[in-house]
């Protein structure tokens, strides 16, 4: 903010001049970045003109379009929701802001803002029954709902086929779905085959993404801290959320684990992976792994949409997308670019990450303020070798205290093997400053069983 004084009264009148004429330009339309602020109420012989202050944005007003904007300025232009993804991005939105895990969205899935129907089974999942009954019913009346879907877009294609056919004359899901499918590009006809090939069912996540957000603000600072290091976007730091909600258990059918989901293939490139210790668990070290992994993937493709896609695609299969499309557009690529590989999850990854980006950024009106709880703690490194059982007994510290720190060496410490030389552990402020203390006081031990052993051994 750039401030003016004026303690001569003969400057005064002159910006008061130029305060009234910036009043007058606002009004005509300017950006929400100029604005002009009152004086200080305190400080009324002072006269303060501030430039560049986002306007603030009203609860009761703020809507998706103004979010997806960024009406307040909140992300970095390098993420800006682009027009040719924005209904895509609107759709995840509404998913992790709208709708709880016990609706199911039944939708288009080459377009997913088009929505056949949302089903609430709130009701039914309420029921004081076995979840997995409950839950067994629920996926009993998706496949109705899905086949009745499929039923009346099969008969909207026999319809749209007719000469004399006029939407006009439709009525009901028919003509609800007719509306919506005349929108994309394409005859009504050929929009109304792909349809019936591309049902699909969304579960809601709303109350996921809201528990990740609060999870995340456990770790959200120190990540950051780690992207500003490696000279990144600190955007990037909610990619969590689209990967595992900040779960630091988190383990995919395909073997993914940990906050950032790395694959074992690819943990092991950048992180200790082992059956004992498993570095991907680790909130902290991972952070520092898929730092690097991104600004890999941005220094090849130049543009975070590509570079976001290729953490979950793989670099590989970017750039052949990139080859046989001939842009480097992600919007151009999804509309084009037609193989078994380029799957849903692949095309929609960038616009979930936006839309858990913009959800996180606007959070406080999309769910209320947040109480920030932070993790307070240091980093320390083993100067020699040792055994986790060790180390809790230096510290008084229980297996769920440690762990919560370290969920790396959870196994480790199940099995007391060595931790290596150099190996990096977690602990509160108050808890590094005693393993200093008393990892010096080892390290001395060990120097001195040395020195006997070496003595010893003369005689």
């Amino acid at each position: 903010m750039t401030k003016l004084k004026c303690r001569s009264w003969l400057l005064q009148p002159l910006l008061l001049l130029i305060c009234l004429m910036l009043t007058d330009q606002t009004s005509r339309g300017l950006s929400s970045t100029d604005q002009l602020c009152s004086s200080d109420p305190q400080h009324s012989h002072e006269l303060f003109l501030c430039m560049n202050t986002p306007k603030k944005v009203s609860k009761q007003t703020v809507t998706r379009d103004d979010i997806l904007s960024d009406i307040d300025l909140r992300v970095s232009t390098e993420f800006k929701v682009e027009k040719h993804i924005r209904d895509r991005v609107g759709f995840w939105f509404d998913i992790y802001t709208t709708y709880d895990s016990n609706q199911k969205v039944i939708h288009h899935s080459d377009f997913p803002w088009i929505i056949f129907k949302v089903l609430d089974f709130t009701e039914v999942m309420s029921r004081p029954k076995a979840r997995w009954v409950n839950q067994t019913k629920v996926d009993l009346l998706v496949k109705v709902e899905v086949a009745k879907i499929r039923e009346t877009l099969a008969q909207l294609q026999k319809k749209v086929r007719r000469k004399n056919f006029n939407i006009a004359n439709l009525s009901g899901d028919e003509k609800a779905f007719a509306v919506q499918l005349q929108t994309l590009p394409g005859s009504l006809k050929a929009n109304v085959d792909r349809a019936l090939k591309n049902v699909r069912m969304q579960i809601g996540q709303k109350d996921h993404y809201f528990k990740g957000l609060v999870e995340s603000q456990y770790y959200m600072k120190t990540m950051e801290n780690v992207f500003l290091e490696y000279r990144l976007p600190i955007e990037l730091a909610r990619l969590p959320m689209v990967e595992s909600s900040f779960n630091t258990k988190a383990t995919s059918k395909a073997g993914a684990a940990g906050v950032w989901q790395f694959m074992t293939n690819t943990g092991k490139k950048f992180m200790l992976v082992n059956e004992q210790i498993d570095e991907r668990r680790s909130p902290f070290k991972s952070t520092t792994a898929a730092a690097i992994l991104l600004k890999e993937n941005y220094l090849l493709f130049q543009n975070w949409a590509l570079a976001l896609t290729a953490y979950n695609h793989g670099p590989g299969g970017v750039r052949q997308a990139v080859r046989k499309t001939g842009t480097r557009d992600l919007g151009l690529i999804i509309q084009k670019y037609e193989t078994k590989n380029f799957s849903f999850a692949t095309k929609n990854y960038y616009s979930e990450f936006l839309a858990a980006l913009y959800a996180e950024k606007y959070s406080a009106e999309i769910f209320g303020e947040l109480k920030i709880n932070r993790l307070e703690y240091e980093k320390v490194a083993l100067f020699a070798p040792v055994r986790p059982r060790m180390i809790l007994g230096w510290l008084s510290l229980s297996d769920e205290e440690f762990v919560k720190m370290n969920p790396d060496v959870k196994k480790a410490l199940k099995s007391n093997i060595t931790l290596p030389r150099g190996f990096d552990l977690y602990f509160s402020p108050d808890v590094a400053f005693e393993f200093r203390i008393q990892q010096k006081k080892h390290i001395e031990s060990l120097k001195k069983n040395v020195k006997i052993r070496k003595i010893a051994d003369l005689r």
